[in-house]
């Protein structure tokens, strides 16, 4: 109830005029920003692929809906030492070496994949796309806080919200 109340207070606060300046929205990127909007679109295609299309192929190609539950607790758990491992170790000009690794991951999954097309082959297929997914993340993410941060400093861009606007 206290936090209630809390909320309450602040919905009913008086609205701030010092949040935005100028026009809002008005979206004006710089063209590194659209580079990390592509960026962006392919890597949220490769997660919503990690997601829908290795339960897909598990359940055509092995079914069992049984075997689905453990080999995604095997591989969240062998996904969560490796990127604690690997992210103790990246050094932020290791970023572009990550994401190589990353990439050459995920094509090297799905070409293994269209190669096997059996139950190992979905196996293998998604040992790889599921260490890929965390190595994009981790060398995407500090581009994208970058790359607003760049235009941050830009005197063309109007607000300095408009990226994380657009990026969610």
């Amino acid at each position: 109830l206290v936090i209630l109340f809390i909320a309450g207070r602040v919905v009913k606060a008086p609205p701030t005029t010092e949040f935005f300046k100028g026009k809002f929205p008005a979206f004006k990127f710089g063209s590194l920003w659209n580079k990390v909007r592509i960026l962006s679109f392919g890597k949220g295609i490769s997660e919503g692929g990690l997601v829908i299309v290795p339960v897909l192929m598990i359940l055509t190609l092995v079914g069992k809906e049984g075997v689905l539950g453990t080999f995604k607790s095997i591989s969240a758990l062998v996904t969560t030492i490796l990127v604690y491992i690997v992210a103790r170790r990246v050094k932020i000009n290791d970023r572009p070496k990550v994401l190589v690794i990353g990439l050459t991951l995920e094509v090297l999954a799905a070409s293994t994949f269209a190669i096997m097309y059996s139950s190992l082959g979905v196996i293998v297929y998604y040992i790889l796309a599921t260490f890929s997914g965390p190595l994009l993340s981790i060398s995407i993410g500090p581009i994208i806080l970058d790359a607003v941060e760049y235009d941050s400093r830009n005197p063309d861009i109007l607000n300095r919200y408009n990226n994380l606007f657009d990026i969610e």
